[in-house]
Order: C-alpha cells, then sequence, then structure tokens
C-alpha cells in the first residue's frame, strides 16, 4: 500500500507543475490502412506566455506543428517551428489551420483508439516542459467539421 501513495503523491506534484497549460477536446483523425501520416487537434490554454513546438509519440515517428491556410485559391500546409500561446488567448488546433502532424504512423488509427502524445513547449525563460496527454481518435465522417485529409 505505501507504494500506492506514494505513486498518487508523485502523480499529484507532477500534475500541479504543469496546471498553468490545459488541454482540452484533444482528438486524432482516423487514418486509413497503409496511410503515414494523421492530423492532431485540440485547445490549448496557458497562463504563461509559451511556444507549443511539437511532440513525440510511439505510434509515430515525429509529431510536428503545422499550418494549412489559402494563398491565393490553393491550400498549402506548411511545418512550423513553434506557434506562440500567449496567456488568456486559446491556441486552437483544427482541421484546416494549425493542428499536429503525426507522421510516419507505426499503425493504423481507428474510430475508438487512444494515442500517447507527449507535446513540447518552450516557456520563455528558456526552459522546456512537456505534457503527457492520451489522444482519443475519432472517425472524420462522425463530425461534418472534419473535412481535412492529408
Amino acid at each position: 500500500m505505501k507504494s500506492t501513495y506514494l505513486l498518487i503523491g508523485l502523480l499529484t506534484l507532477s500534475m500541479s507543475a504543469i496546471a498553468e497549460v490545459k488541454i482540452e477536446a484533444p482528438w486524432i483523425r482516423s487514418t486509413q490502412p497503409g496511410q503515414q501520416v494523421a492530423g492532431g487537434y485540440m485547445t490549448i490554454t496557458s497562463d504563461t506566455e509559451k511556444q507549443l513546438v511539437g511532440g513525440v509519440s510511439a505510434l509515430a515517428e515525429a509529431v510536428e506543428v503545422h499550418e494549412m491556410r489559402m494563398q491565393g485559391d490553393i491550400m498549402k500546409m506548411r511545418r512550423l517551428d513553434k506557434i506562440t500561446i500567449k496567456p488568456g488567448e486559446p491556441l486552437v488546433l483544427k482541421p484546416g489551420g494549425y493542428h499536429l502532424m503525426l507522421t510516419n504512423i507505426r499503425k493504423q488509427m481507428k474510430d475508438g483508439d487512444h494515442v500517447p502524445i507527449t507535446l513540447k513547449f518552450a516557456n520563455t525563460d528558456g526552459t522546456e516542459s512537456q505534457i503527457y496527454v492520451v489522444v482519443p481518435v475519432k472517425d472524420p465522417g462522425s463530425d461534418s467539421h472534419q473535412n481535412h485529409n492529408h
């Protein structure tokens, strides 16, 4: 029993250390067999200014920050080094805008699966921080707002 209480105590300490960042409504788009990339979406808020610089996952070679935007009549996607999160201004990662790109995924991601991701942040004081999130996979056909393919 002592080890159980110790583990809970460490988990509580860990959670309070990252309490300034909140992740809401995370989801990853389900993939087709053989598909090599998947988009990740969520809303991130922070009590302090910081930059989202990417992440890592055991299920992907890389977790990158990407942007989609219209350039004339063409939708273009590009990798970003970072996205700044300002206090009181939620960063919304969504289809057709800023999003996470999981590349060289190691298995098909099906509706109902969960993907562990460690998000990486750069703080204004030069330090880095991380948040571990288990993100549900959703079928893009389940919501008409999710018609975004890579």
